[in-house]
């Protein structure tokens, strides 16, 4: 009777009813974690998605799923439902958003062209670990952004690389490079897109190289943007190489209807691992990008994990 009397005690029942809501909200919680998942697995390539991708990175809504079924006490049925559902839904997600984890590629045993592209930030953790990295990397073509002073390299980074590295620079963007400088330009945009184009002669054959510098979405003018990076690649002739920070997430609806063309370095030629760029210390989101025209064949790809800047470098290899 002590015990029935205990158990049903005011503060007792309280505490029953405080167990009964937590456990209603983490199945609330569940679900929703659930429709977001589903979301993103079936509805990436559209507008709203893609925006919604960029402030939810897609670990939260997996971990927020997995504790809200911890604490969701739900019967056998619903546990065994979640328990088939959602590590099918994870690995249908990751098999989709991180192409890199399967399955492994091996590196191949060549030498061929090395792109280098970063977002320094303007120099604000330090250009001596900078240095050191971008000469560690020996990069054929070096590709810089939020990285030149009054429109030029910086006199350090030059003196760096050496007189064999030649330079074409704009504001806040350069690309260096061992092979001939043909002719560069900042394109002129009518929207806060910013291009930045230089030819270069890769052994006998003209590249062009576009560094983009894309301002961070959701805006309104996203799609203005692409739109027009869209007509600006739709007209060249000669092979081609984008590349740059986009912040725009993988699967962005506009990142695949620009670049439906091009080769996508890193789902090509990366190997086994995760891919993300930003930022550096705990990378989440891919928001920096390389495709490449039929005419050139990555070979190999990864992200750098110097924390010079907040973002991680791009290391590509590429042949004609």
């Amino acid at each position: 009777m002590d015990r029935q009397r205990e158990t049903d005690s005011p503060g007792d029942r309280r505490q029953v009813r405080r167990i009964g809501r937590l456990a209603w909200a983490a199945r609330a919680v569940l679900g929703l974690a659930l429709v977001s998942l589903a979301a993103r697995w079936m509805f990436a390539d559209r507008w709203i998605i893609t925006e919604w991708n960029f402030h939810i990175p897609l670990p939260l809504p997996m971990l927020v799923a997995l504790g809200a079924a911890f604490f969701a006490r739900p019967g056998k049925r619903q546990a065994l439902g979640i328990a088939i559902a959602l590590p099918i839904l994870i690995v249908m997600l990751l098999w989709r958003e991180q192409p890199a984890l399967f399955p492994h590629r091996e590196r191949e045993v060549i030498r061929p062209v090395r792109l280098v592209a970063w977002n320094l930030m303007s120099y604000n953790r330090g250009e001596k670990k900078v240095t050191e990295t971008l000469v560690g990397d020996d990069a054929d073509i070096v590709c810089i952004l939020e990285g030149t002073y009054r429109g030029q390299p910086p006199e350090f980074l030059q003196k760096a690389l050496g007189d064999e590295t030649q330079w074409a620079s704009t504001r806040q963007m350069a690309i260096g490079t061992r092979f001939p400088i043909l002719e560069s330009e900042e394109l002129e945009t009518r929207t806060r897109l910013r291009v930045f184009r230089a030819t270069i002669e890769i052994e006998g054959t003209p590249c062009t190289v576009y560094l983009i510098d894309m301002p961070v979405p959701p805006r309104f003018d996203t799609r203005e943007m692409y739109n027009e990076l869209w007509a600006i690649l739709k007209l060249e002739r000669k092979p081609l190489i984008l590349v740059g920070d986009f912040n725009t997430p993988r699967g962005s609806w506009h990142l695949r209807r620009t670049t439906s063309e091009l080769t996508d370095a890193y789902r090509a030629a990366a190997p086994f691992g995760w891919l993300a760029s930003w930022p550096s210390e705990f990378p989440i989101y891919q928001l920096d990008h390389a495709f490449f025209s039929p005419e050139l064949r990555p070979c190999f790809s990864r992200f750098g994990d110097a924390h010079a800047s907040d973002h991680c470098r791009q290391i590509i290899e590429f042949e004609l």
